[in-house]
């Protein structure tokens, strides 16, 4: 996607074809998509500068791409800073179409906060609630139950504070400010970005991630990312994980970053991605707030001093891709890029192979199939830490392990091979 174009790509099994594309003569920013009527055809959410107002493109039926602007949005206090959609509200399971008002591009009050709409049949939209916690409108938000209590929380960062506005009932239909966690005392500089997980550790409480421009002064930018978490079930959130990514423009503009998550080895637990500038991260969650790097790419031209990643199964063989793209200093200057570790071996680029470690072992459903020099070490965690088996091997060979006698569950294996450690996450299945 660029400013007035929005391309559609599908898989082949070999490489993507553009099936279709969407045109403007203003700016368009593509902000999600979903079945908001519930007639079984998916909308895409749009905003184009050119209407000033929200959007959605209908399938004309399930075999087709959305086209022609099916609903408009009458006013234009209803332009965002943040636009998207989410399930999450209701535990009905509907879409609905949620956002900030920009004060600088519309005209009443109620615009400085969040609302969210909902259809009301036919491609016709009404406005449920309108919330103004302050001034400006907020920075960035996102929707998820965060404390497990099966109400819908609509996070929002503003101002250097993290609010947690949370649904009074089960219809979403009214919501109250729950907590406020202040970040001027733990951060350099305010978030701008902000996403909701799904309890990626496992450890039962969900984590609200948020990135920030830590610093700017030339020649480097440096981009922060951070989890934080409810980590003693009081409602206080606590930073539990942090990172940075440094980035030297040599006199250009490079700027934005962005965080997501996806099951990027095939193992039915979700990895933590980031990327900023040139830069594209990924990390494993191994439990207990532990999270290290295993993986990294740096685009080698400057084609991507903007940056945006997400996670998709593109090709259905069990494996998110990540997908990374951005825009370069030069007009019309883009990439995109798709990687893959399909083997737990490598990551795919532009069809090259790029090997990471040397493999030690090889993980599925059936259990772990690893191989060892002399003198090697295989070990068992369960999710709390605590060891649950012990191997060792004094000489090379190929070995199996399938977990028998363990309940059902996730659990963490390190194997100790000389100079070489792996580690990874084993799912018990009985």
């Amino acid at each position: 996607m660029d400013s007035f174009l929005i391309s559609y790509y599908e898989y082949n099994g070999d490489s993507f074809e553009i099936m279709h594309q969407v045109k403007d003569s203003g700016a368009i920013s593509f902000n999600g998509i979903g079945d908001f009527d519930s007639d079984g055809l998916y909308e895409m959410l749009i905003y184009f500068t050119s209407h000033k107002a929200i959007t959605t493109l209908e399938q004309p039926d399930s075999f087709s791409y959305p086209n022609g602007i099916t609903w408009m949005s009458d006013t234009i206090w209803q332009c965002s800073r943040f636009l998207g959609s989410s399930n999450k509200f209701r535990n009905d399971s509907i879409d609905i179409i949620f956002g900030n008002g920009n004060p600088l591009l519309s005209t009443p009050v109620s615009s400085k906060g969040w609302y969210y709409m909902t259809s009301t049949g036919d491609n016709q939209y009404e406005l449920l609630n309108t919330y103004v916690p302050d001034s400006v409108g907020p920075l960035a938000m996102d929707v998820g139950d965060v404390d497990n209590n099966g109400a819908c929380d609509v996070m929002i960062v503003m101002h250097g504070n993290l609010l947690d506005f949370e649904a009074q009932d089960t219809l979403a239909d009214s919501f109250a400010i729950k907590w406020r966690w202040s970040t001027q005392d733990n951060l350099d500089a305010p978030p701008y970005g902000l996403l909701i997980y799904p309890d990626i550790d496992k450890d039962g409480k969900q984590e609200v991630g948020f990135y920030n421009l830590k610093y700017a002064s030339p020649p480097y930018h440096c981009f922060g990312y951070y989890l934080v978490e409810d980590t003693t079930g009081t409602g206080k959130m606590e930073i539990i994980w942090e990172d940075s990514i440094l980035v030297e423009y040599d006199n250009m503009f490079i700027y934005s970053n962005n965080m997501t998550y996806g099951d990027i080895d095939g193992d039915s637990l979700d990895e933590l991605v980031i990327c900023g500038g040139r830069t594209v991260r990924a990390y494993d969650i191994l439990g207990n707030d532990s999270i290290v790097a295993i993986w990294e790419w740096t685009c080698p031209t400057y084609d991507m001093i903007s940056s945006h990643v997400s996670c998709h199964d593109f090709n259905l063989n069990g494996y998110d891709e990540i997908i990374f793209s951005g825009e370069g200093d030069a007009l019309f200057e883009y990439g995109t890029y798709v990687f893959e570790d399909s083997t737990a071996v490598s990551m795919a680029v532009e069809g090259e192979i790029k090997p990471q470690n040397e493999v030690l072992f090889e993980i599925s459903p059936r259990g772990v199939r690893y191989t060892t020099r002399e003198n090697s070490l295989f070990k068992v965690y369960s999710i709390s830490g605590r060891e649950v088996y012990e191997e060792r091997h004094q000489r090379a060979g190929i070995f199996e392990y399938e977990g028998k006698g363990l309940r059902s569950g996730v659990y963490f294996i390190r194997l100790e091979d000389g100079d070489r450690v792996k580690e990874g996450k084993f799912v018990k299945i009985r």
